[in-house]
């Protein structure tokens, strides 16, 4: 009865912990993360499954070197230490990962073992052979449940195989039956599990990405806008990155476009200029974001710090991108234009808005003389 309950608590808290992991690395994975996790996204993914192996490798050993192999301790980490290795294959899905998993099976069986056999080399080398068809499968697993169960049947057969050439304890029918029915269940729970937050991660990153862009143009939106403007100024100031640019655009005599052709003939124009400047933000030669502003106005950050001369003919190119446009869905006579003014960050900003503020200046310098121009803020100061 003792061995029953302690078996049973064991299992209720392998998949507990493993519960635990599992959100970890999704959380570390999604779209809602912190900027810094954002950022350093891959290396935090890879050091945290790495930590998280090395612990249960380490707790394998201590407990299998101070208790009896029936008490539990033992193959609870061995359980722990196959499942995690399957699912942070689906999750992680880098080669390094594999690598770090193949080495630290090997040391695993180097350190119980008594010797090294044919079998147990046959054994290590399916393990990982299933790893590594995990690793380029990642993204097709996911959404495969009957796949995805049978690669870790293959895998887990595999890795006990290697553990039963080990030799090292006096291992019954007892054990095995132990050991495969707590593996089942636990794999299983955690399968399942994966499954679940891959589907909470898909709906969770859609509702994160709608937050973010605008609807009708697919661009970034006015919040994105403010949140990059003002990591953009805090690194700055920091001495992190050079200075940045800010593009504000606005289409001319849009209201009459509305008028005259209707409002789901502006929403098409609005798009299609959303289109344009997206693909020239990608074209040109630095690195650039384009966002929707609000109404026909637009923004595009630009991550280098260009003289006035640079900031005028990259305006001005895209100028001219724009009156080769034709609405021949609309009418032939369609074209449109816009205005655009620019203002670069500067040492004596006294916030992120500054520099916003300073393009908007132009942008209003360039609607008040003629509008179809550029003004670029030393023009103006």
């Amino acid at each position: 009865m003792e061995l029953a309950i302690m078996f049973i608590l064991s299992l209720i808290t392998n998949i507990i912990v493993m519960m635990g992991a599992t959100s970890f690395f999704y959380w570390l994975e999604s779209g809602t993360a912190t900027p810094f996790v954002v950022r350093h996204r891959e290396p935090l993914m890879l050091v945290a499954s790495i930590a998280f192996m090395v612990y249960l490798f380490g707790q394998a050993l201590t407990n299998s070197a101070t208790g009896e192999v029936d008490t539990g301790a033992h193959w609870t980490y061995l359980n722990l230490l196959i499942i995690t290795m399957y699912i942070l294959n689906i999750q992680v899905a880098t080669r390094w990962q594999v690598i770090v998993d193949g080495g630290l099976t090997l040391l695993y069986y180097l350190m119980f073992s008594a010797h090294l056999t044919i079998l147990a080399i046959l054994a290590w080398g399916v393990a990982m052979g299933s790893l590594w068809l995990v690793q380029r499968n990642n993204h097709w697993l996911v959404t495969h449940r009957w796949p995805k169960y049978g690669l870790f049947a293959v895998f887990a057969a595999a890795m006990l195989a290697m553990v039963y050439q080990m030799q090292t304890y006096h291992l019954d029918l007892w054990f095995w039956l132990r050991q495969l029915v707590a593996l089942g269940v636990i794999g299983i729970f955690c399968l399942e599990f994966d499954q679940i937050m891959h589907g909470t991660k898909v709906r969770t990153d859609k509702i994160a990405m709608l937050a973010n862009r605008d609807q009708l143009t697919g661009l970034l939106n006015f919040g994105t806008f403010q949140n990059t403007l003002a990591l953009y100024f805090n690194r700055y100031q920091a001495g992190k990155v050079d200075a940045y640019s800010v593009f504000e655009f606005d289409l001319d005599w849009f209201k009459r476009v509305n008028d005259t052709y209707g409002h789901l003939a502006g929403n098409r124009v609005l798009h299609r200029l959303a289109t344009v400047l997206a693909l020239y933000a990608d074209q040109i030669a630095y690195p650039a974001t384009v966002y929707r502003l609000g109404g026909e106005e637009f923004a595009m950050l630009v991550a280098a710090p260009l003289s006035r001369d640079e900031a005028v003919e990259l305006a001005e190119n895209f100028q001219r991108r724009l009156r080769e446009i034709t609405f021949t869905d609309i009418s032939p006579e369609l074209h449109i234009t816009c205005s655009i003014g620019e203002a670069c960050v500067q040492e004596s900003d006294y916030n992120d808005n500054d520099a916003y503020k300073a393009a908007d200046r132009s942008l209003y310098h360039s609607k008040q003389n003629g509008r179809d121009r550029v003004t670029v803020a030393p023009d103006i100061r």
